[in-house]
């Protein structure tokens, strides 16, 4: 390796800590926090992550957190001042210009305009309902439109194979972080998972890392078909089956559970367990 690909990687995986500790305590982050975590100075630490997300991390923290009110509202669960305080906003105003500024629409407006629209969902439930303990995976994040994440599946089953991880234990998930319908499509954030059934040393050249999905209570519902109709399915889960049954979220990732094989399995013929994570 070069001393320059070895810079690189350095750079790639202090990012990807920094994005976790985003990711896994977004209602809490502290700036000052990630920059320690970097192990990089003030200055250093600014450039690289702009340039790694294309954001300032201060932008990139508050679009999550404001996408993250938007897809609450999709639950009716709790008035807008709730949500801004969540979202870091001390007073409803600022919440509210910081949110038509990015969506085109007020709070109030969406949750009005939402609420008709969730009649238009079809019924859904789920096939069943499960606990389940947490597990680690090999994971590679891929960002960007979903219509070219086939890449990363076959980079990730290269792996898999080179490493013989491709057995009768052998378990394939996608890990799902934001909604379609509310980030733009190039900032969509997607992790391609295998189940870690053998410790293997990683070298970071190839942005494969360890992780640790989430254990706990899950409704588990099966997509049938082609993957870019999800938004479908994901639309009667979130839009009418929560909302109907008074069902509350946990907010951790929405795990994509794999049943086909990847290199054969016709696009109209996919079959993928949906697993959202519920109280």
């Amino acid at each position: 390796m070069t001393p320059w690909m070895k810079v690189v990687n350095n750079y790639d995986t202090c990012m990807k800590d920094v994005i976790n500790e985003i990711e896994d305590n977004l209602e809490f982050v502290s700036i000052d926090e990630l920059i320690r975590i970097s192990g990089y100075s003030y200055f250093h630490f600014h450039r690289i992550f702009k340039t790694h997300t294309g954001e300032s991390i201060k932008k990139y923290i508050k679009r999550l957190q404001l996408e993250k009110a938007l897809r609450k509202m999709k639950e009716d669960k709790e008035n807008i001042t709730q949500l801004a305080i969540e979202a870091g906003f001390h007073m409803s105003s600022s919440f509210n210009k910081a949110f038509k500024e990015m969506f085109e629409i007020t709070p109030t407006e969406y949750k009005k305009s939402y609420k008709e629209l969730r009649k238009s969902y079809k019924d859904i439930e789920p096939i069943r309902i499960e606990t389940i303990d947490s597990f680690e995976v090999y994971a590679l994040r891929y960002v960007g439109e979903c219509h070219y994440i086939y890449e990363s599946f076959m980079k990730m089953l290269a792996f898999a194979q080179e490493n013989s991880l491709i057995d009768d234990s052998f378990e394939m998930y996608g890990v799902t972080y934001d909604d379609p319908e509310v980030t733009d499509d190039v900032k969509l954030r997607y992790d391609v998972c295998v189940k870690d059934t053998k410790k293997i040393e990683l070298s970071g050249e190839e942005g494969i890392y360890k992780k640790v999905i989430d254990g706990g209570k899950y409704a588990i519902f099966i997509h049938h078909g082609n993957p870019d109709n999800l938004i479908e399915t994901y639309n009667s889960i979130f839009g009418k089956w929560l909302y109907n049954n008074n069902i509350n979220l946990r907010y951790v990732p929405t795990l994509q559970k794999i049943l086909n094989n990847i290199n054969s399995a016709s696009m109209d013929d996919f079959t993928i367990e949906l697993y959202i994570p519920i109280e």
